[in-house]
């Protein structure tokens, strides 16, 4: 029986390895074989599975050292796959990053599957080279939004399988709580969480409204990037965490405010987890959102610069 190799680059909280983790339990159900290759992080959603190969993976602050490190991983992805050579093998590769793992399947013949999440990069050359290589090795593209595949239109076979979140049973003491507002997201700037702050700030003086953020980082890294930034008493921060249910349970709305111009969101997934335990989102106008979010009926497309906008939705709701 065939092996699959999933490669993934960094192993942490946010959607990609998520996604990815539900791929292998699937996998894991039908007996198939299988090995993970993605970064030594014993705090992620693949840290669950057996069979993982560890493979060195670093960030920097610091352009030329994450360039660096990315290129080194993608040579270690390379040396590492090409000792599959004679084995039964498929190459799954998650994201777009890691195309050392593609370029070695490639070289010995191996069948490539590309499950791609993302659009948005820091360098349109980057991405560029990215998408050639794609193009060179791989056999299928799968995308998790209709509108992701429009996007980038591969010259291979696609494929689109929508995110999905099962759905959940909902807490009966949910509307006995105070109205929280919740966002779980990474920690970037392009991600909203200073317009988190700003809207937070607007409605300081509704005692009854709280406003809780989970990032996708430990404290160290969330004081770090904080510093001495004024954080308002209605806002409680989270750091990463292993089950998010209990934060969904209990909120009122969800916001997704993903810069539209720095960033943007294919699929959704907070919309679709917050969706699935009946809580209405607050999200952008364009990408994978605009097709889920249906203005009026389970939540709003709003810009996350309007802030005034947002906060006025957010009062609407909290005294309808």
């Amino acid at each position: 029986m065939k092996k699959i190799v999933f490669i993934h680059l960094y192993n942490d909280f946010s959607g990609a390895p998520k996604v990815l983790s539900d791929v292998i339990k699937i996998i894991k159900k039908k007996r198939i074989k299988y090995d993970i290759l993605t970064s030594k992080n014993y705090f992620g959603f693949l840290s669950q599975f057996k069979n993982i190969k560890n493979v060195f993976y670093k960030r920097s602050n610091n352009k030329f050292f994450t360039l660096f490190f990315y290129l080194y991983t993608q040579v270690l992805l390379f040396l590492i796959c090409i000792k599959y050579k004679n084995q039964n093998v498929l190459f799954y590769i998650n994201t777009m990053q890691p195309c050392g793992g593609a370029l070695a399947g490639k070289l010995i013949d191996k069948k490539v599957i590309y499950h791609i999440h993302e659009t948005s990069f820091y360098s349109e050359l980057y991405k560029f080279m990215l998408k050639k290589i794609i193009n060179l090795t791989a056999s299928t593209v799968i995308y998790v939004s209709t509108y992701l595949k429009f996007k980038e239109k591969f010259k291979i076979r696609n494929v689109v399988i929508d995110n999905f979140v099962k759905n959940q049973k909902k807490n009966k003491n949910i509307y006995k709580k105070k109205f929280n507002i919740l966002m779980i997201c990474s920690l970037k700037q392009y991600k909203g969480v200073y317009e988190f702050f700003k809207i937070a700030k607007e409605l300081e003086n509704y005692k009854k409204i709280d406003f809780n953020l989970v990032l996708n980082a430990d404290n160290k890294e969330i004081s770090k990037f904080f510093g001495d930034f004024k954080i308002t008493n209605n806002v409680k921060i989270y750091s990463k965490q292993k089950n998010t249910k209990k934060f969904y349970k209990y909120a009122k709305i969800v916001l997704n405010l993903s810069d539209e111009k720095k960033w943007i969101e294919t699929s959704g997934l907070t919309i679709l987890e917050a969706m699935s335990f009946g809580v209405p989102t607050i999200g952008p106008r364009i990408g994978g959102p605009n097709n889920i979010i249906i203005n009026d009926v389970n939540g709003y497309k709003i810009s996350s610069k309007n802030i005034l906008k947002i906060s006025k939705t957010i009062i609407n709701l909290y005294s309808n």
